[in-house]
């Protein structure tokens, strides 16, 4: 069996954190113990695994008793040259893409990037229309080693991704994922990926929600640890180490802290620009998968 044989390939905020850990607590399942190790993702600067030989040792501890071996990188769908590398390198690798309402992903992206510390502008909308400047490179502080994690309009075009995915990949080796329905049904949802996969059901009862939006108390200090992190990291890269100071103390707040922020709410106006914005996009991943997206969405993962 190739190692890896499935890939969790994006899209973020749409339950890939929760998938992966339900699919890591299958017996006849491996996942790598590093989620988001990037390797593939060339244009990524930040990605936590550069080499081959340290990314092959990722699934090392996979045995014959695996049925299946994976990882995700939410990344893959988006640098839209790591898919190229992964057909390249494996004959008939498997993904997984997981999509919601890119109003709603754009949304809870911003969240996201504020709470690993990347993006220093806490309200939205402004965040938003900074899109443009910031795929240039402008209006990004340092500790944010990659500008176009903050261009919300590019990341979210979930629809043109997609279909770009399936003119590489045959349809019958990508599952697409809805986040509604892995919150209305987690188990069916599940079942449908081991299914996918060949491998038999654990009969799974309880589907805990990871990587859930809680809030966040200190941002300053998060971009403080994030740029710390990266002058390290460039030490460290100059002196052929490829690991991060930032990735473990960001974990350790993302799993102590409870602030009182949460997704802020938009006004009406920016969500009809944003659904104007995005009308092709929702357009395209209705005629990639053959399923209507909601306008609204109530989740926040």
């Amino acid at each position: 069996m190739e190692r890896p044989s499935f890939f969790i390939i994006g899209a973020p905020k749409c339950g890939t954190s929760s998938l992966y850990y339900w699919l890591s607590e299958h017996s006849k399942i491996f996942m790598s113990d590093i989620k988001e190790p990037h390797f593939f993702a060339e244009d990524l600067t930040s990605r936590r695994v550069k080499t081959l030989e340290r990314y092959q040792s990722l699934f090392d501890d996979a045995n014959d008793d695996h049925l299946a071996i994976g990882e995700a990188s939410t990344g893959y769908l988006f640098y839209h040259k790591s898919i190229e590398k992964i057909e390249t390198r494996y004959s008939k690798v498997n993904y997984i893409v997981m999509l919601r309402n890119p109003i709603e992903m754009a949304k809870s992206l911003h969240e996201q990037e504020v709470k690993c510390g990347n993006e220093h502008i806490m309200d939205f909308e402004s965040a938003w229309r900074l899109s443009p400047e910031r795929r240039t490179g402008g209006r990004v502080h340092f500790g944010c080693e990659d500008p176009e994690r903050l261009d919300y309009m590019k990341r979210c075009r979930i629809g043109t991704q997609i279909k770009r995915l399936v003119q590489k990949v045959p349809k019958e080796r990508i599952l697409f994922i809805f986040l509604e329905d892995i919150r209305k049904n987690s188990k069916k949802e599940y079942e449908k990926c081991l299914n996918f996969l060949n491998v038999p059901t654990d009969n799974k009862l309880k589907f805990q929600v990871i990587n859930e939006s809680k809030g966040i108390k200190y941002p300053k200090l998060r971009r403080l640890i994030r740029s710390a992190g990266r002058i390290r990291d460039l030490i460290k890269r100059k002196m052929g180490i490829d690991n991060s100071l930032g990735v473990e103390l960001m974990k350790m707040m993302n799993d102590k802290e409870r602030g009182e922020r949460r997704n802020e709410i938009v006004k009406e106006s920016l969500e009809m620009e944003m659904y104007e914005y995005f009308e092709e996009e929702i357009e395209k991943v209705e005629s990639v998968t053959g399923r209507k997206l909601l306008c609204k969405e109530s989740y926040n993962i």
